[in-house]
């Protein structure tokens, strides 16, 4: 869940700090240097909150590792790199989760005799879609060796 504050960037405070203590300048010097001292001090305070986007890149890639396809990086980054690694790293994730559910599903159909199940590959991309079309043909293969078992238990 989004916070009003998420994205707060705490250099607007020190901007209008900053021009406060301008203006206060013309009624009292010292007013003036004060709030020019906490516009100083909060430029000053690092910034620990803020989790950097290579260390959520680096734990997500982790759980990845341990074989938790669910995990994802759903808030955009404001460096133009990470945000293209974080949207490509989210679009690998889902078509792998998709593309496993999908062979998954397509495999009970098959067991369960339901042949008209097929597998979707609309939405995925390069070897996902490929592997999900020769799954489906070898689904089908498997189906039509059902049948003609079938039929050879017939006769």
């Amino acid at each position: 869940m989004n916070n009003l504050f998420s994205r707060f960037d705490r250099r607007y405070i020190a901007v209008a700090l900053i021009v406060a203590g301008a203006a206060m300048t013309f009624w009292q010097a010292w007013a003036g240097a004060i709030v020019l001292a906490l516009a100083a001090m909060l430029l000053l305070l690092p910034e620990t909150r803020r989790r950097q986007p290579i260390d959520e890149l680096k734990d997500l890639l982790h759980k990845v590792g341990d074989g938790q396809l669910v995990a994802r990086l759903p808030h955009a980054y404001a460096d133009p790199t990470c945000e293209s690694m974080r949207a490509n790293l989210n679009s690998a994730l889902d078509q792998t989760e998709t593309a496993f559910r999908e062979i998954l599903g397509g495999m009970e159909a098959s067991a369960n005799q339901r042949p008209w199940r097929r597998l979707q590959t609309t939405g995925m991309h390069g070897i996902f879609q490929r592997v999900l079309v020769q799954m489906q043909a070898l689904l089908d293969n498997v189906d039509a060796a059902q049948v003609s078992v079938a039929r050879e238990a017939l006769l």
